[in-house]
């Protein structure tokens, strides 16, 4: 496999390709981007590869988005949204046609606007969608590390989007025994050990859990 480098992909073939009309303009930008920080640190890209590394030898399942049939059953997973950095969308033409005009298609926020008069691909959008990137990625950290997915507190989780009454039911009868049984594992004493955050280590699988992104 070549080594990869940010600038890889310009070795590979492209099928649809953003023009920008200016190009020193983008060259800019791209210059600017190279100084930020990076919205990823080290140790969660190490604690990624360490996870994935395990699905691939069968000992953890990957949970990407949507339903899957199947079972989780004595098998960890490991969580991947298409969040936070989803601003741009392949297109199968350069340009597609609004009424009786053709215009560059759209490519997502990224690079150029959904109005057909904002079409124009435009570099100072990269760096606004690396601040919206960071800004989502910071909140979704937020709420993991502050315990919001925390087994001890299911009954905060929003049901607002079940609208099946038995559903319901199932989900408060599933919580309530889930709940009495981490208070009974609190009264004995259960204790884990803990390995390095980079290992899969942290506060415990019931108090916080690993969510990864993607794009594309």
């Amino acid at each position: 496999m070549d080594s990869w480098s940010p600038s890889s992909w310009k070795s590979r073939p492209v099928a649809q390709d953003v023009v920008y009309p200016d190009q020193q303009h983008l060259e800019s930008v791209l210059a600017k981007l190279a100084t930020l920080p990076p919205m990823v640190t080290p140790s969660e890209i190490e604690r990624l590869r360490h996870q994935l590394a395990q699905v691939q030898r069968n000992e953890a399942f990957l949970l990407h988005a949507g339903d899957c049939a199947e079972s989780f059953d004595a098998c960890t997973h490991v969580r991947i949204g298409r969040i936070a950095g989803q601003y741009a969308k392949p297109r199968s033409s350069s340009y597609e046609k609004i009424g009786d005009k053709e215009v560059l298609s759209f490519r997502g926020d990224n690079v150029n606007g959904l109005d057909h008069n904002d079409r124009t691909p435009d570099p100072d959008r990269l760096l606004r969608a690396y601040f919206y990137s960071t800004t989502t990625l910071n909140y979704l950290r937020g709420l993991l590390t502050s315990g919001f997915a925390s087994l001890h507190h299911p009954r905060d989780w929003s049901l607002a989007h079940v609208r099946s009454p038995s559903l319901r039911r199932e989900f408060e009868t599933i919580t309530e025994g889930l709940s009495d049984a981490l208070d009974f594992s609190k009264t004995i004493g259960v204790e884990s050990g803990s390995p390095p955050y980079e290992m899969g280590g942290g506060r415990g699988t019931l108090g916080e859990v690993d969510f990864y992104t993607r794009c594309g």
